[in-house]
């Protein structure tokens, strides 16, 4: 695993796009002075100005645009939707984007995304679940948003709909769950997505999805590993379009169906 995260490369255009958007550079949040959410009668609900809680936010927009490019799950923009929320996202003290929740659907939809030949016309996507509970209880935002802090630590484990079912805060997770994967699994084939600026499909080919496991590269990015009911195969993804396939060993496949026992062989390791 550790060789497939250091060869796959960040290079589409959308998710170039969702990183001017969202991504604080670390040096320089100082760019970004504020996150306003108003309701739906323009009443101010929410805002975040504190360092840590902007790049939480960032990574948990960072992680939901990832998601729906492996899930293919870019969709057209909302017409009929009764919008909940919407998020003023500063890049200055001037110049915002919009995000918009709404109310009766899991779309997220920027409206004034910044236009390139490069860009899809559209940028909207379908929210996992645990995200959109997130995005559309604004005030919890400051609490929810605590799980996000020191990123390369998380460890982030999701059912099929993407609901949180197991976390935890684990030193150098990364290579720990690298590791792991280095015990468990065979030979790693890489493969592409179809498309070439948005996915055609979805990396899980009609499998029956049982778990997403989530760790945080050291450039701001994350690494999803996806777990099957009906295959020992675990599908590996970072950036589009590069993604990886390997099969777990018996012993491996067993384990990470168990999130809580996978969790504890990871802490066990870092006390080896």
């Amino acid at each position: 695993m550790i060789k497939m995260v250091k060869h796959i490369f960040f290079c589409a255009a959308f998710l170039l796009c969702a990183a001017f958007v969202f991504a604080a550079d670390d040096n320089k949040v100082e760019d970004i002075p504020a996150i306003r959410v108003y309701d739906a009668k323009d009443v101010l609900v929410c805002e975040l100005t504190e360092d840590v809680d902007i790049k939480a936010f960032n990574d948990l927009l960072l992680e939901s645009v990832e998601v729906s490019v492996d899930d293919a799950a870019f969709v057209p923009a909302p017409t009929n939707a009764e919008i909940a929320y919407r998020y003023e996202i500063f890049k200055d003290s001037s110049n915002s984007i919009s995000l918009l929740i709404y109310a009766n659907s899991q779309i997220a939809y920027i409206p004034n995304t910044p236009k390139s030949d490069d860009m899809p016309d559209v940028f909207a996507w379908v929210l996992f679940g645990e995200a959109y509970n997130i995005l559309s209880r604004p005030a919890l935002l400051k609490k929810e948003l605590i799980r996000y802090q020191n990123r390369y630590n998380n460890i982030f484990v999701y059912d099929a709909k993407g609901f949180l079912v197991s976390a935890a805060s684990i030193p150098s997770a990364l290579e720990m769950f690298g590791k792991i994967m280095d015990i468990y699994s065979g030979d790693i084939y890489e493969n592409r997505f179809s498309g070439s600026v948005l996915p055609e499909k979805s990396v899980h080919k009609g499998r029956q999805l049982l778990y997403r496991y989530t760790v945080w590269s050291f450039n701001n990015e994350t690494i999803r590993i996806y777990i099957y009911g009906d295959t020992d195969k675990a599908v590996l993804t970072k950036s589009f379009p590069d993604w990886a396939e390997c099969t777990l060993s018996k012993e491996g496949y067993e384990l990470f169906k168990n999130p809580k026992q996978l969790i504890k062989r990871l802490e066990k390791a870092v006390i080896e």
